[in-house]
């Protein structure tokens, strides 16, 4: 099944006139001839493409079909902008840029007409047009057969066959292959002389928008990859960040619990000494207090309302009688024990003093991250961008991505070097070996001025480059290869 659930079809077309006529550029007329300008379209073939209201050898009837097709601004467009691309042979599949990179593309429709079937088209420049242009001249009877998306009208038939849905057909192109469909078709070709007469600027100029084309594709590879590092270092940073605000969090609730453990267990035992002492306070005579001492106490008791001294002493036995002789008469005691019975599971006022003091640490500790409700979102976005970066896979999945990612570029960089060992080697007449090596370590244009000396002189370049070593600004250092060639050239007597 093709796209939105239409079939892939694919019918072969034949008509009664199925020998080819092959035209010269100089048997036609200027302005069809002008068209044809030996380079990029190096000639054209017309023909029926296909049998109207017909039944093709792939035994489907496309009754009512292509008078309804060739109407629709897709088709138009298509053949307007010169984009049905057509094959010898094809899959089953649109023709995509790969194909255009790796020039399967041999012809483009300009034309159809939808009462006769007939049409034309123009052969390409590329290496399968020109095999194209070599098996028509040849007398080779390919046939068109068409290539779309389709589905049948349900429940029709024609002659016995299903008929094609026209309001679903999408046609893509004609593709020219061996194997005949409908006995019915066939077209006549024209083509350039000039393909014979090689034109070197031409050549050259082509050679340039295949050059452009290919950086282009390296520079948008190369984006890509670079972007998707910049994802990566950015997932890795903000892995590390919340990885970090975790701990950070987990190592602060640790201390903090840690503190007041420590700060409770200490002032428990500050109680628990306290209240031994006190025990033993049990009368006030037993404290022996002075006659100053005593004064201070009368004081005391008259200012607080105790009923007699007894009930005073029974107070005492709870805190440190000398501690009340200092207080002096504008204290109310009642109330000074009530509130440190409320406290007695606390310790201390001294005690709760340093741990409210240590408490404020560690607000201040936290403060210093953010407030709560700050922490608490930097999570939560934290955790958020996690889950998108997580859609890009996993590290050993980027890994391989970047992996096969810089193997293209290799592959790229080789490829252009290539390419240029094949320009120069031709352009002066150079052994292919002696160019890429003089490539190899220096740039091009240092390098045409090595390959006119060996032209010219018929030096070998070992000899050219061994001179050349003493040139700094001719080798180019940054070259693995420059600098092994450094290493094994032998210095130079001068």
């Amino acid at each position: 099944m093709g796209k939105n659930g239409h079939e892939f079809l694919v019918d072969v077309w034949e008509t009664a006139d199925s020998k080819w006529n092959v035209v010269e550029v100089d048997m036609m007329e200027a302005e069809e001839a002008s068209a044809v300008d030996g380079f990029s379209i190096i000639g054209k073939f017309d023909g029926q493409f296909f049998v109207p209201n017909g039944i093709s050898q792939n035994n489907r009837s496309y009754k009512d079909v292509w008078e309804y097709v060739l109407e629709s601004d897709r088709v138009k467009e298509k053949i307007n902008n010169r984009m049905m691309f057509g094959t010898i042979g094809h899959e089953d599949k649109l023709v995509d840029e790969k194909d255009l990179r790796e020039g399967r593309v041999s012809h483009i429709v300009t034309n159809l007409d939808k009462g006769s079937g007939n049409g034309e088209a123009v052969i390409l420049g590329t290496e399968t047009g020109k095999n194209l242009l070599t098996y028509l001249k040849a007398g080779a009877q390919l046939r068109p057969s068409s290539r779309a998306y389709g589905k049948y009208l349900p429940n029709a038939m024609d002659k016995g066959k299903p008929v094609v849905d026209k309001k679903t057909y999408l046609l893509e192109t004609f593709d020219l292959v061996i194997n005949p469909g409908f006995k019915e078709t066939g077209v006549t070709l024209a083509e350039s002389l000039s393909e014979k007469e090689t034109n070197m600027d031409k050549d050259k100029d082509y050679v340039q928008f295949l050059t452009e084309d290919r950086d282009k594709m390296q520079k948008e590879i190369v984006a890509l990859a670079s972007e998707k590092e910049k994802l990566e270092e950015s997932l890795a940073d903000l892995k590390v960040q919340l990885e970090k605000v975790a701990s950070e969090k987990e190592q602060l609730k640790k201390e903090t619990e840690d503190k007041l453990a420590d700060e409770r267990e200490k002032v428990q035992r500050q109680v628990s000494e306290a209240q031994e002492i006190l025990g033993k306070f049990e009368t006030l005579e037993k404290l022996n207090p002075t006659t100053e001492d005593f004064d201070a106490i009368v004081d005391i008791v008259n200012a607080n309302g105790y009923r007699d001294f007894r009930e005073f002493a029974d107070d005492l036995q709870k805190v440190d009688l000398k501690t009340f002789a200092t207080l002096g008469e504008d204290f109310d005691v009642r109330e000074i024990l009530h509130r440190l019975a409320e406290f007695e599971d606390i310790g201390e006022p001294d005690e709760i003093e340093e741990t409210a003091r240590i408490a404020r640490e560690v607000v201040t500790e936290y403060s210093e991250i953010g407030s709560p409700d700050e922490i608490n979102e930097a999570i939560e976005l934290a955790t958020e961008r996690l889950g998108e970066y997580k859609e890009l896979g996993t590290p050993d999945e980027i890994h391989e991505c970047l992996r096969r990612l810089n193997s293209l570029r290799e592959e790229n960089e080789k490829n252009e070097l290539e390419d240029k060992v094949l320009h120069y080697s031709e352009k002066f007449e150079l052994e292919t070996e002696d160019v890429r090596d003089v490539l190899s370590v220096m740039s091009e244009d240092k390098a045409e001025n090595i390959f006119e000396r060996m032209r010219v002189g018929h030096e070998s370049p070992r000899k050219v480059l061994s001179d050349a070593v003493e040139d700094d600004s001719v080798i180019n250092e940054s070259s693995l290869s420059a600098r092994i060639f450094r290493q094994n050239t032998p210095a130079q007597t001068k």
